[in-house]
């Protein structure tokens, strides 16, 4: 009957260390090292945009288009080609996150371009606070028009981001892709 007893206060303790335990999505940007998807409300500023995405996956290039509309409750994007047919979508209201695209493998994570999306378009002072918080080091430069944004693991530079008007490029260094978004007009 005590080893029962001590079993239940076990399994008890376990469950409420497993609900206390974060549920808040991530990826690694690191090997072992965790970047937290923000919640929408934090993104800069309402936007609805049409882009043209342009890259690189280490010798395979591609080209797509993406409508996305952003506020602080949810954040949307439709890929698409040239002829206008969908290549899948993405949503995040800060609990659901849904990502669909036939043209990846089924192991692909969305979660990768939804962080991608917010190291490129919120507000570097709460990327910076979040990724420093993660153990990352960030630099930052503002030179006239155009922006630069560094992130690195410990001496390691991982990704490099350059917004300058209605461009941003981004390159990361470990994962060995790099792309470049163009707004539309």
């Amino acid at each position: 009957m005590k080893k029962v007893f001590s079993m239940i206060i076990v399994w008890l303790a376990v469950l409420l260390l497993l609900s206390c335990a974060t549920d808040r999505r991530f990826v690694y940007l690191a090997d072992g090292k965790k970047f937290f998807i923000l919640p929408p409300e934090f993104s800069e500023a309402p936007m609805e945009v049409y882009q043209r995405i342009t890259g690189k996956f280490h010798e395979r290039s591609f080209v797509f288009n993406s409508y996305v509309k952003s506020d602080s409750e949810s954040i949307y994007i439709e890929f698409f080609n040239d002829l206008g047919a969908s290549a899948g979508s993405m949503s995040y209201d800060g609990e659901n996150f849904d990502f669909y695209s036939p043209y990846l493998p089924p192991a692909a994570r969305g979660e990768y371009m939804l962080a991608d999306m917010q190291l490129v378009l919120y507000p570097w002072s709460r990327i910076s606070e979040e990724l420093e918080s993660d153990g990352f080091r960030c630099e930052h430069e503002i030179a006239g028009d155009t922006e630069i944004r560094r992130i690195y693991d410990c001496d390691t530079q991982i990704m490099v981001i350059t917004r300058n008007g209605n461009s941003v490029s981004l390159v990361n260094k470990i994962r060995g892709y790099s792309y470049m978004i163009e707004e539309q007009r």
